[in-house]
């Protein structure tokens, strides 16, 4: 586990094991301390317990997975309390980001700073929205082919 607070021995020691070819730790619990700066080759999933306070804090935590090319994982888990606009800290990006469940998360995510996703990843590898809404469509499209 990695917070600010913490030992800095520990701390190094941590991110320095981190960092090697071959790491022996498999699973880190952090909190933002593992941001900037933090380079490790082996990350490929980060898992959000709440939202981050904006979209740009998020992007800049998530992209601490895949930074060797590898394909990456990010999972935000949160609910409406933690959407509230009283919560101390968030930005309405971040609440807008999260309630629409309609749009690619990465269209959302690289909007803001005038970026648009790459035609080049495909809808199963692009994010949960887009995963889904192409197994919908080839579904409807094997149901147009049955006969009855």
């Amino acid at each position: 586990m990695l917070y600010s607070n913490q030992d800095k021995c520990v701390l190094n020691y941590t991110i320095n094991a981190l960092k090697a070819a071959s790491p022996v730790i498999r699973l880190i619990l952090t909190s933002s301390v593992a941001g900037m700066g933090f380079d490790p080759p082996c990350v490929t999933r980060i898992i959000h317990a709440k939202p981050p306070a904006s979209i740009a804090q998020y992007l800049q935590e998530i992209g601490r997975a895949g930074r060797r090319g590898q394909q990456s994982h990010a999972i935000l888990y949160y609910n409406k309390r933690d959407l509230a606009a009283n919560t101390p800290g968030i930005q309405q990006d971040i609440i807008k980001c999260c309630s629409d469940d309609t749009r690619c998360l990465r269209e959302k995510l690289l909007e803001p700073f005038g970026f648009q996703k790459s035609d080049q990843i495909a809808n199963d590898k692009c994010c949960s929205i887009c995963k889904s809404n192409s197994a919908a469509s080839h579904l409807l499209s094997a149901m147009e082919n049955v006969e009855i």
